[in-house]
Protein backbone atom coordinates (compact mmCIF):
# COMPACT_ATOMS: atom_id res chain seq x y z
CA UNK A 1 0.00 0.00 0.00
CA UNK A 2 1.57 3.55 -0.82
CA UNK A 3 1.57 6.08 1.62
CA UNK A 4 -1.11 8.69 1.97
CA UNK A 5 0.06 11.79 1.20
CA UNK A 6 -2.33 14.49 2.18
CA UNK A 7 -1.40 16.44 5.54
CA UNK A 8 0.52 19.09 6.91
CA UNK A 9 4.12 20.07 4.85
CA UNK A 10 7.02 20.89 6.72
CA UNK A 11 9.94 22.20 4.49
CA UNK A 12 13.35 20.82 5.56
CA UNK A 13 16.53 22.48 4.47
CA UNK A 14 19.27 19.88 3.74
CA UNK A 15 22.50 20.90 2.79
CA UNK A 16 23.91 18.20 0.96
CA UNK A 17 20.82 18.72 -1.65
CA UNK A 18 21.32 22.35 -2.04
CA UNK A 19 17.65 22.37 -2.29
CA UNK A 20 14.31 21.21 -0.05
CA UNK A 21 13.62 18.09 0.78
CA UNK A 22 9.76 17.63 0.99
CA UNK A 23 8.27 16.06 4.02
CA UNK A 24 4.66 15.35 4.58
CA UNK A 25 3.24 14.41 8.02
CA UNK A 26 -0.28 14.07 9.22
CA UNK A 27 -3.05 11.59 10.21
CA UNK A 28 -4.29 8.74 7.70
CA UNK A 29 -7.68 7.47 7.79
CA UNK A 30 -6.53 4.76 10.44
CA UNK A 31 -6.02 7.19 12.65
CA UNK A 32 -1.66 6.51 12.11
CA UNK A 33 1.24 9.43 11.60
CA UNK A 34 2.51 8.54 8.32
CA UNK A 35 4.71 10.12 6.28
CA UNK A 36 5.29 10.79 2.25
CA UNK A 37 8.67 9.83 0.75
CA UNK A 38 11.06 12.30 0.62
CA UNK A 39 12.33 14.27 -2.48
CA UNK A 40 14.79 16.57 -3.52
CA UNK A 41 17.62 17.73 -6.03
CA UNK A 42 21.51 18.00 -6.08
CA UNK A 43 23.33 20.47 -8.11
CA UNK A 44 26.56 18.78 -9.14
CA UNK A 45 29.28 20.66 -10.91
CA UNK A 46 30.94 18.82 -13.74
CA UNK A 47 34.31 19.83 -14.26
CA UNK A 48 35.81 20.75 -17.89
CA UNK A 49 39.16 20.25 -18.64
CA UNK A 50 40.75 23.83 -16.94
CA UNK A 51 40.21 21.46 -13.62
CA UNK A 52 42.05 18.65 -14.79
CA UNK A 53 41.43 15.93 -17.15
CA UNK A 54 38.00 16.34 -17.58
CA UNK A 55 36.90 13.23 -15.52
CA UNK A 56 33.76 13.18 -12.96
CA UNK A 57 32.94 10.22 -10.97
CA UNK A 58 29.26 11.02 -10.40
CA UNK A 59 26.62 9.14 -8.47
CA UNK A 60 22.95 10.23 -9.19
CA UNK A 61 21.65 9.74 -5.49
CA UNK A 62 18.13 10.39 -6.06
CA UNK A 63 15.22 7.45 -7.48
CA UNK A 64 12.26 7.45 -9.09
CA UNK A 65 8.78 7.35 -7.28
CA UNK A 66 7.46 3.56 -6.42
CA UNK A 67 5.17 2.19 -9.18
CA UNK A 68 3.72 -0.45 -6.32
CA UNK A 69 4.53 -1.55 -2.97
CA UNK A 70 3.01 -4.95 -1.29
CA UNK A 71 3.77 -8.69 0.48
CA UNK A 72 5.07 -11.78 -1.13
CA UNK A 73 3.11 -14.71 -0.65
CA UNK A 74 5.53 -17.02 -1.41
CA UNK A 75 9.47 -16.65 -3.64
CA UNK A 76 10.40 -19.49 -6.18
CA UNK A 77 13.78 -19.64 -7.99
CA UNK A 78 13.80 -16.13 -9.28
CA UNK A 79 10.31 -15.16 -9.22
CA UNK A 80 7.97 -13.56 -6.68
CA UNK A 81 4.31 -14.46 -6.12
CA UNK A 82 2.46 -11.87 -4.41
CA UNK A 83 -0.55 -11.31 -3.44
CA UNK A 84 -3.88 -11.17 -6.17
CA UNK A 85 -5.86 -8.83 -4.09
CA UNK A 86 -2.55 -6.55 -4.13
CA UNK A 87 -1.31 -6.99 -7.58
CA UNK A 88 -3.18 -6.51 -10.62
CA UNK A 89 -0.60 -5.72 -13.38
CA UNK A 90 -1.14 -5.89 -17.09
CA UNK A 91 1.69 -8.26 -18.67
CA UNK A 92 5.20 -7.29 -18.73
CA UNK A 93 4.18 -3.88 -17.58
CA UNK A 94 7.54 -3.35 -15.51
CA UNK A 95 9.96 -5.39 -18.03
CA UNK A 96 9.68 -3.17 -21.26
CA UNK A 97 12.72 -1.70 -22.62
CA UNK A 98 15.56 -3.67 -21.35
CA UNK A 99 14.26 -4.53 -17.70
CA UNK A 100 12.85 -0.52 -17.63
CA UNK A 101 11.94 -1.61 -13.43
CA UNK A 102 13.51 -2.92 -10.55
CA UNK A 103 12.01 -5.06 -7.53
CA UNK A 104 13.71 -4.08 -3.64
CA UNK A 105 13.26 -5.87 -0.67
CA UNK A 106 12.02 -3.10 2.25
CA UNK A 107 10.95 -5.50 4.57
CA UNK A 108 11.72 -9.00 5.56
CA UNK A 109 11.75 -11.30 8.83
CA UNK A 110 15.33 -12.24 7.92
CA UNK A 111 17.71 -9.01 7.88
CA UNK A 112 19.94 -10.71 5.06
CA UNK A 113 17.17 -9.82 3.13
CA UNK A 114 16.67 -6.53 3.22
CA UNK A 115 17.78 -4.10 0.96
CA UNK A 116 18.28 -6.67 -1.88
CA UNK A 117 17.40 -5.56 -5.31
CA UNK A 118 17.25 -6.88 -8.92
CA UNK A 119 16.27 -5.94 -12.39
CA UNK A 120 12.24 -7.30 -13.46
CA UNK A 121 12.60 -9.76 -16.54
CA UNK A 122 8.75 -9.78 -16.64
CA UNK A 123 5.48 -10.06 -15.04
CA UNK A 124 2.00 -11.63 -15.01
CA UNK A 125 -1.00 -10.05 -13.26
CA UNK A 126 0.61 -10.97 -10.23
CA UNK A 127 3.91 -12.47 -10.45
CA UNK A 128 7.14 -11.14 -10.95
CA UNK A 129 10.27 -12.74 -12.34
CA UNK A 130 13.54 -11.33 -11.93
CA UNK A 131 16.96 -11.51 -13.06
CA UNK A 132 18.77 -12.29 -9.92
CA UNK A 133 17.66 -15.32 -8.14
CA UNK A 134 16.77 -14.02 -4.61
CA UNK A 135 14.32 -16.67 -3.42
CA UNK A 136 17.31 -17.98 -0.55
CA UNK A 137 16.96 -14.94 1.52
CA UNK A 138 13.04 -15.01 1.01
CA UNK A 139 11.36 -15.90 4.41
CA UNK A 140 7.61 -15.44 3.18
CA UNK A 141 5.92 -12.18 3.84
CA UNK A 142 8.50 -10.18 3.04
CA UNK A 143 7.57 -6.67 1.52
CA UNK A 144 8.91 -5.42 -1.77
CA UNK A 145 8.69 -1.80 -3.81
CA UNK A 146 9.18 -1.76 -7.47
CA UNK A 147 10.42 1.06 -9.35
CA UNK A 148 11.76 2.00 -12.50
CA UNK A 149 14.96 2.84 -13.19
CA UNK A 150 16.36 6.19 -13.78
CA UNK A 151 17.44 6.84 -17.41
CA UNK A 152 19.23 9.00 -19.98
CA UNK A 153 16.48 10.82 -20.86
CA UNK A 154 15.44 11.28 -17.14
CA UNK A 155 18.76 12.55 -15.65
CA UNK A 156 20.24 14.33 -18.55
CA UNK A 157 16.50 15.21 -20.25
CA UNK A 158 15.45 13.88 -23.64
CA UNK A 159 17.59 17.09 -25.64
CA UNK A 160 20.08 17.23 -23.35
CA UNK A 161 18.88 19.57 -20.81
CA UNK A 162 22.07 20.52 -19.40
CA UNK A 163 24.27 21.51 -22.28
CA UNK A 164 26.87 18.54 -21.91
CA UNK A 165 29.39 18.91 -25.22
CA UNK A 166 27.27 17.49 -28.13
CA UNK A 167 28.02 16.37 -31.78
CA UNK A 168 29.77 13.97 -32.74
CA UNK A 169 30.97 11.31 -30.69
CA UNK A 170 35.03 12.50 -31.20
CA UNK A 171 33.90 15.52 -29.47
CA UNK A 172 31.18 15.28 -27.65
CA UNK A 173 30.97 14.52 -24.07
CA UNK A 174 29.99 11.27 -23.00
CA UNK A 175 28.13 9.26 -20.18
CA UNK A 176 29.82 5.82 -19.57
CA UNK A 177 28.85 3.13 -17.12
CA UNK A 178 30.98 0.22 -16.07
CA UNK A 179 30.44 -3.15 -16.50
CA UNK A 180 31.86 -4.99 -13.15
CA UNK A 181 34.48 -7.45 -12.72
CA UNK A 182 38.03 -8.83 -13.96
CA UNK A 183 37.54 -7.71 -17.23
CA UNK A 184 35.22 -4.18 -16.86
CA UNK A 185 33.91 -2.47 -19.64
CA UNK A 186 32.50 1.15 -20.06
CA UNK A 187 29.61 1.81 -22.55
CA UNK A 188 29.50 5.74 -23.19
CA UNK A 189 26.54 7.45 -24.54
CA UNK A 190 26.47 11.39 -25.35
CA UNK A 191 24.02 13.53 -27.55
CA UNK A 192 24.38 13.30 -31.05
CA UNK A 193 23.91 16.49 -32.95
CA UNK A 194 24.36 18.56 -36.42
CA UNK A 195 25.83 15.41 -37.60
CA UNK A 196 24.23 13.92 -41.49
CA UNK A 197 22.17 10.44 -41.59
CA UNK A 198 21.46 8.95 -37.55
CA UNK A 199 19.33 11.34 -36.28
CA UNK A 200 20.06 13.62 -33.36
CA UNK A 201 19.43 12.36 -30.06
CA UNK A 202 20.94 9.98 -27.03
CA UNK A 203 23.75 7.56 -28.92
CA UNK A 204 26.29 5.01 -27.79
CA UNK A 205 29.15 5.72 -29.03
CA UNK A 206 29.63 2.00 -30.61
CA UNK A 207 26.33 3.12 -32.95
CA UNK A 208 25.41 6.16 -33.81
CA UNK A 209 21.88 5.36 -35.45
CA UNK A 210 20.06 3.83 -32.14
CA UNK A 211 18.44 5.86 -29.59
CA UNK A 212 19.32 5.62 -26.19
CA UNK A 213 17.62 7.83 -24.44
CA UNK A 214 15.92 4.99 -22.70
CA UNK A 215 18.67 3.59 -21.76
CA UNK A 216 18.23 2.45 -18.43
CA UNK A 217 20.86 3.98 -14.92
CA UNK A 218 20.66 1.04 -13.00
CA UNK A 219 20.28 1.46 -8.94
CA UNK A 220 23.71 1.32 -7.85
CA UNK A 221 25.65 2.32 -10.99
CA UNK A 222 27.89 5.12 -10.60
CA UNK A 223 28.79 7.50 -13.92
CA UNK A 224 32.10 8.51 -15.34
CA UNK A 225 30.70 11.92 -17.42
CA UNK A 226 34.24 12.96 -19.50
CA UNK A 227 33.93 16.44 -19.68
CA UNK A 228 35.72 17.40 -23.18
CA UNK A 229 34.66 21.01 -23.05
CA UNK A 230 37.05 24.07 -21.02
CA UNK A 231 34.57 25.23 -18.96
CA UNK A 232 32.68 23.14 -16.25
CA UNK A 233 28.82 22.95 -16.21
CA UNK A 234 26.34 22.18 -13.60
CA UNK A 235 23.54 19.24 -13.82
CA UNK A 236 20.65 19.05 -11.27
CA UNK A 237 19.97 15.58 -10.23
CA UNK A 238 16.26 15.11 -8.85
CA UNK A 239 13.77 12.12 -7.43
CA UNK A 240 13.00 10.76 -3.92
CA UNK A 241 15.70 9.58 -1.32
CA UNK A 242 16.62 5.72 -0.49
CA UNK A 243 15.24 4.74 2.81
CA UNK A 244 16.36 2.23 5.15
CA UNK A 245 19.66 -0.19 4.27
CA UNK A 246 20.78 -0.87 0.54
CA UNK A 247 22.78 -3.94 -0.70
CA UNK A 248 25.23 -3.23 -2.99
CA UNK A 249 27.23 -5.83 -5.17
CA UNK A 250 30.65 -5.67 -5.34
CA UNK A 251 32.15 -8.19 -7.63
CA UNK A 252 35.72 -9.53 -7.99
CA UNK A 253 37.89 -7.10 -10.20
CA UNK A 254 36.97 -3.48 -10.58
CA UNK A 255 33.46 -1.51 -9.86
CA UNK A 256 31.99 1.75 -10.26
CA UNK A 257 29.23 2.11 -7.61
CA UNK A 258 26.73 4.91 -6.48
CA UNK A 259 25.75 4.72 -2.63
CA UNK A 260 22.55 6.11 -3.16
CA UNK A 261 22.68 8.36 -0.43
CA UNK A 262 22.72 12.09 -0.72
CA UNK A 263 25.04 13.34 2.02
CA UNK A 264 25.98 16.89 3.08
CA UNK A 265 28.55 18.65 0.57
CA UNK A 266 31.92 19.43 2.85
CA UNK A 267 33.61 20.66 -0.17
CA UNK A 268 32.45 24.49 0.35
CA UNK A 269 34.74 26.83 2.21
CA UNK A 270 32.27 26.71 5.55
CA UNK A 271 30.50 23.53 5.08
CA UNK A 272 27.34 23.10 6.96
CA UNK A 273 27.01 20.67 9.61
CA UNK A 274 24.63 17.57 8.51
CA UNK A 275 25.06 13.70 7.56
CA UNK A 276 28.47 12.50 6.08
CA UNK A 277 29.99 9.17 5.44
CA UNK A 278 33.55 8.77 6.65
CA UNK A 279 35.46 5.41 6.47
CA UNK A 280 35.00 4.58 10.26
CA UNK A 281 36.05 6.47 13.16
CA UNK A 282 32.56 6.10 15.75
CA UNK A 283 29.30 6.73 14.92
CA UNK A 284 27.62 9.77 15.45
CA UNK A 285 24.04 12.17 15.32
CA UNK A 286 25.78 13.06 11.50
CA UNK A 287 29.22 10.78 11.34
CA UNK A 288 27.72 7.57 9.58
CA UNK A 289 31.01 4.77 9.03
CA UNK A 290 30.89 3.48 6.00
CA UNK A 291 31.21 -0.26 7.50
CA UNK A 292 33.44 -1.38 4.18
CA UNK A 293 36.17 -2.17 7.04
CA UNK A 294 33.70 -5.19 7.50
CA UNK A 295 33.66 -5.94 3.90
CA UNK A 296 37.03 -5.25 2.44
CA UNK A 297 39.80 -7.61 1.86
CA UNK A 298 42.84 -6.37 4.56
CA UNK A 299 46.34 -6.16 3.77
CA UNK A 300 49.07 -4.04 2.33
CA UNK A 301 48.64 -1.71 -0.55
CA UNK A 302 49.34 -4.10 -2.92
CA UNK A 303 47.08 -7.13 -1.48
CA UNK A 304 44.11 -5.30 -0.27
CA UNK A 305 41.14 -3.81 -1.90
CA UNK A 306 40.81 -0.57 -2.80
CA UNK A 307 38.51 2.45 -2.89
CA UNK A 308 38.90 4.95 -4.79
CA UNK A 309 37.35 8.81 -4.66
CA UNK A 310 38.30 11.41 -7.62
CA UNK A 311 38.36 15.09 -6.03
CA UNK A 312 39.18 17.50 -8.94
CA UNK A 313 42.09 16.04 -11.29
CA UNK A 314 43.21 12.81 -8.90
CA UNK A 315 42.23 10.27 -6.98
CA UNK A 316 42.19 9.41 -3.51
CA UNK A 317 42.93 5.60 -2.92
CA UNK A 318 42.30 3.96 0.64
CA UNK A 319 42.34 0.49 2.03
CA UNK A 320 42.23 -1.30 5.42
CA UNK A 321 46.22 -2.02 6.19
CA UNK A 322 47.00 -5.17 8.17
CA UNK A 323 49.21 -7.87 9.08
CA UNK A 324 52.06 -5.57 8.21
CA UNK A 325 54.78 -4.32 9.66
CA UNK A 326 55.21 -1.07 11.16
CA UNK A 327 52.61 1.74 10.40
CA UNK A 328 49.76 0.19 12.54
CA UNK A 329 46.19 -1.05 11.49
CA UNK A 330 43.56 0.59 10.22
CA UNK A 331 42.20 3.02 6.98
CA UNK A 332 45.00 4.17 5.30
CA UNK A 333 45.71 6.05 1.64
CA UNK A 334 47.91 4.18 -0.87
CA UNK A 335 50.36 7.06 -0.63
CA UNK A 336 51.05 7.07 3.26
CA UNK A 337 50.94 3.53 5.31
CA UNK A 338 51.07 5.37 8.59
CA UNK A 339 48.39 8.34 8.92
CA UNK A 340 45.35 7.04 10.47
CA UNK A 341 42.48 8.61 7.77
CA UNK A 342 39.47 6.55 9.06
CA UNK A 343 37.58 10.21 9.72
CA UNK A 344 37.74 10.80 5.76
CA UNK A 345 34.71 12.49 4.82
CA UNK A 346 33.25 10.60 1.28
CA UNK A 347 32.04 13.52 -0.83
CA UNK A 348 28.38 13.85 -1.19
CA UNK A 349 26.99 12.75 -4.94
CA UNK A 350 30.11 10.75 -5.94
CA UNK A 351 30.48 7.63 -7.61
CA UNK A 352 33.06 5.26 -5.56
CA UNK A 353 35.68 3.11 -7.51
CA UNK A 354 36.44 -0.10 -6.38
CA UNK A 355 39.28 -2.53 -7.14
CA UNK A 356 38.26 -6.09 -5.70
CA UNK A 357 41.28 -8.24 -4.81
CA UNK A 358 39.04 -10.38 -2.72
CA UNK A 359 36.48 -12.28 -2.98
CA UNK A 360 33.94 -9.32 -2.58
CA UNK A 361 29.90 -9.17 -1.65
CA UNK A 362 27.19 -7.08 -0.39
CA UNK A 363 28.30 -3.58 0.44
CA UNK A 364 25.38 -3.06 3.24
CA UNK A 365 25.14 0.62 2.85
CA UNK A 366 23.38 2.46 6.15
CA UNK A 367 21.04 4.80 5.85
CA UNK A 368 22.53 8.37 6.29
CA UNK A 369 19.46 9.74 7.71
CA UNK A 370 17.01 9.39 10.25
CA UNK A 371 13.18 10.32 9.19
CA UNK A 372 10.63 11.72 11.54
Amino acid sequence: MLRPTKATTILLNVPSLLGLLLVVTGGDSWGQTTYSPVVGFVKVTVNGTNSGSGDNFVGPALLEGEAYRGDIVAGTPAAFTLQAADAAWTSNQFATNNNSHFVEIVASTNPNAVGLYSDIASNTANTLTTTLDLSSQLAGGETIAIRPHKTIAKVFGATNDYALGQGAAATSDTISVLTPGTSPVFSSYYYRANQTLGGTGWRSTANPVTDQANRPLRIGEGLLIKRKQTASTEIILQGYVHEGPLRIPLKKGFNLVDPVAPMTDQSAATPTPGPVFSLGGIASDTRIPSVLDALLLRGGSSTADILSIRSGPSFTSYYYRSGQTLGGTGWRTTTNPATNVENSVLPATAAYYFQIRGTGGDWVRPQPFSLP
